[in-house]
């Protein structure tokens, strides 16, 4: 029945209609070593499974699968199997959303639809986080529809430049930095942006370079007039000093590498969460190599930037006690960002720099530095969760800005927060405070 059906599993149900287990390929061919030909199913090849009502979210289903070890889970109604829902079921409901986001951001013809778009990004927001268990995972999934919009209006600025001044003269990566690089984008992100132009036929002419420079002020105008505003740091594909040949970006490394300083550092942790936003991404790879191969020789620079790191500190005081870290009228708000992501994202980063690890999302680097045996599992474990915490509490926060007509903020009120909100908001911190402990004590120029 399951090879004619193309099936995984079946479901194995009593003559009343109860569940009695599920049936899979592999369960069924351990039954039949040994097993006689009258062997019943339910004797042999028949194992237990979890279940969950037909109105179980997603991220719920998901969660009982990982808790049962199972690839399976049988849906019931009034305590009678109505179906069977596999990883892959799941997967693809969570990327439904996504999938059609996207579809709809592929077929965008002009900037005024992306702006529209961008507009929606507070429903994507609202749509993943109530899909998703992890909020984490949520916002890797808004990331994605930023930076397909991103990628959308780079070509529909290439389609407009290439009427009036040709294609491009030679090969260029656009780089999308900072949170974008990280895929680690909320609901208010501005530009952070590069290009990488090919230099392997030797150096540009003056006509090349005006084509980049035309587009790069192009492009960092369209991005602006879709939602994304201009980086007060200028940190933008407009501005020369971020519009390098590869050469030129490899010895702005070497440089900095040899002679650190804290402007240096401060840079460093938005640049080095570099990635492909569209073009050649064989150059954005050698840009990266050059950089982790370099800070194997030349370490300092890391010292430098767990001392920027400090500057920040988490929401935490004397005796454990969570602290307000500004006044706003009446208000004692916590911000989220600086005084607790940006914490966990810039020691991730730090340490997994310094391991040789190229990945550039926080949750992605905390995991290759346990594999690597740099951090320990359970200490990371619960860096993950405080992460999960605090981008909780900032997602929810942004979404009701947006849906009342506010600009979305990354600093909340205490007195908005319920008593359970505020102790694991504590607890978050806490955890927060012992990893820049750590981080300094690994890396720190000075005393902390």
């Amino acid at each position: 029945v399951m090879e004619a059906r193309r099936v995984g599993s079946l479901a194995v149900i009593a003559g009343d209609g109860a569940l009695q287990g599920l049936v899979t390929w592999r369960s069924l061919a351990r039954a039949l070593v040994g097993a006689g030909p009258e062997q019943s199913v339910a004797g042999g090849a028949c194992r237990p499974v979890p279940t969950a009502p037909a109105a179980t979210a997603l991220w719920e289903a998901e969660e009982l699968l990982r808790q049962h070890g199972s690839k399976y889970l049988v849906v019931v109604e009034d305590d009678r199997p109505a179906g069977i829902v596999s990883q892959t079921d799941i997967l693809a409901g969570l990327l439904e959303q996504r999938s059609s986001a996207l579809f709809r951001i592929r077929r965008a013809q002009d900037l005024a639809t992306l702006a529209r778009l961008h507009d929606e990004l507070v429903r994507v927001a609202r749509e993943a986080h109530e899909t998703s268990h992890s909020p984490a995972r949520a916002v890797r999934i808004l990331s994605d529809v930023h930076r397909a919009i991103q990628r959308r209006c780079t070509t529909l600025v290439l389609e407009r430049l290439r009427a009036r001044h040709g294609t491009a003269p030679r090969s260029f990566a656009v780089l999308i930095m900072g949170s974008g690089g990280r895929r680690e984008m909320l609901l208010d992100p501005d530009q952070d942006n590069g290009l990488i132009i090919d230099d392997a036929g030797g150096p540009p002419g003056p006509e090349e370079h005006a084509w980049f420079e035309a587009f790069a002020q192009a492009l960092n105008l369209a991005l602006e007039e879709v939602g994304y505003p201009l980086c007060p740091g200028e940190i933008m594909a407009r501005n020369p000093v971020y519009r390098r040949t590869l050469g030129d970006w490899c010895r702005q490394l070497d440089r900095i590498l040899r002679q650190p300083d804290q402007r240096a550092a401060r840079w460093s942790s938005i640049v080095f969460d570099f990635d492909t936003l569209s073009g050649d991404d064989t150059l954005t790879r050698a840009l990266r190599a050059h950089l982790l191969e370099g800070l194997q020789r030349e370490r300092h620079l890391l010292g430098y930037m767990a001392e920027d790191d400090a500057e920040g500190r988490p929401a935490i005081g004397l005796f454990n006690r969570l602290i307000p870290t500004r006044e706003e009228g009446e208000h004692a708000l916590v911000d989220l960002k600086r005084n607790g992501l940006r914490i966990i994202a810039d020691a991730a980063r730090i340490y997994a720099l310094g391991a040789g690890i190229a990945a550039c999302n926080t949750g992605d680097r905390l995991q290759a530095l346990v594999r690597q045996g740099v951090l320990d599992g359970t200490f990371v474990d619960s860096v993950q969760a405080a992460y999960e915490q605090l981008l909780e509490l900032l997602l929810d926060h942004q979404i009701r800005n947006l849906e009342q007509g506010e600009a979305p903020g990354k600093a909340i009120p205490l007195e908005a927060l319920g008593e359970w909100e505020r102790e694991a908001l504590r607890d978050a911190m806490r955890v927060i405070r012992r990893f820049q402990d750590q981080l300094q004590g690994d890396y720190g120029r000075t005393p902390f």
